[in-house]
């Protein structure tokens, strides 16, 4: 029931927005300008804000983000590789990189980790949670503009890079981590940060409901369970076995893998809806995987805990 609980009122924050599109109040030209404030304005807020508030000094937080970071890296790596086998278009292949690495880590899983884990497992979950987020979400960036991009020039691909506004972001909450600076000023920027990050989710699950308003293709449902399936099943796998063989502490190794375990995030919707990157797809992978996470989830915590 916890998780019914937990899933639901996003369900319901997707039928509202298909309602808002189905009466009218919200037409194409609207998603486009709410997803373009959740990917500049948002998000990049939430990043920050996830950041900023990382302590990179303590050791074990320190070990869990370079771990988790390091099998994310490999498995994005395998995916890449794996998906330049299919005989599919560019677009295609964007949006499975994305829906199948990008998880539900703060949304959906901050609550479930509250609820299923001890005070001391879930700091670890926070910390594992971080680059499933934000690394997550640089590396779904880069794959689809190299998929997507018309040109592999480096210049050109380092500067979109680079003034890519969740990649700006990444970088400046790292560095206000970093500098320790606190103050009036501080907690002033810190409130308007949460203030600026909140809506990211809600607005996000609004846009994806009005977009799914006859744009969910049935012809897709195949690839996304595909999708579903790396997200849910292939990638927690992956940190496990990764896990096992590097020796990682039960705690931490829990931890990593419960945030590897959360289904699609709307983050992959708002970032292929941005590049174009089959958003179809994603919104329909987002779905599956999400309805599929109330089975797959408990069943993670039936083997881990």
């Amino acid at each position: 029931m916890s998780f019914l609980l937990i899933i639901l009122p996003i369900f319901t924050l997707v039928g509202v927005g298909y309602l808002l599109r189905f009466i009218g109040l919200i037409d194409r030209q609207g998603i486009s300008t709410l997803n373009r404030f959740v990917y500049n304005v948002s998000l990049p807020a939430l990043i920050i804000m996830s950041f900023w508030n990382i302590d990179w000094r303590d050791t074990e937080t320190l070990y869990t983000l370079i771990i988790n970071t390091f099998l994310l890296l490999s498995f994005a790596f395998l995916l890449f590789l794996t998906l330049k086998l299919f005989p599919i278009s560019p677009k295609l292949k964007a949006a499975i990189f994305a829906s199948g690495l990008v998880g539900n880590t703060i949304y959906m899983g901050f609550p479930i980790g509250e609820r299923a884990l001890t005070e001391e497992m879930f700091s670890f979950y926070v910390a594992a949670a971080t680059p499933h987020l934000v690394m997550g979400i640089v590396i779904s960036v880069l794959a689809i503009q190299w998929y997507l991009s018309t040109s592999h020039g480096l210049y050109d691909y380092t500067k979109k890079f680079l003034f890519n506004p969740l990649i700006i972001s990444l970088l400046c909450g790292i560095g206000l981590s970093l500098s320790g600076i606190s103050g009036v000023l501080m907690g002033y920027l810190q409130e308007v940060g949460r203030l600026l990050a909140t809506p990211a989710s809600p607005i996000a699950l609004i846009t994806l409901g009005a977009f799914m308003y006859k744009s969910f293709i049935p012809k897709l449902a195949g690839w996304a369970v595909f999708g579903t399936a790396v997200k849910l099943a292939v990638l927690p796998l992956f940190l496990f076995i990764g896990g096992t063989l590097l020796d990682v502490d039960s705690e931490i190794m829990i931890a990593s893998v419960l945030a590897g375990a959360m289904p699609t995030a709307v983050t992959s919707f708002v970032i292929a809806e941005q590049y174009d990157a089959s958003p179809e797809l994603v919104a329909t992978t987002l779905f599956v995987s999400t309805l599929c996470a109330i089975g797959s989830l408990s069943l993670v915590l039936i083997m881990l805990l």
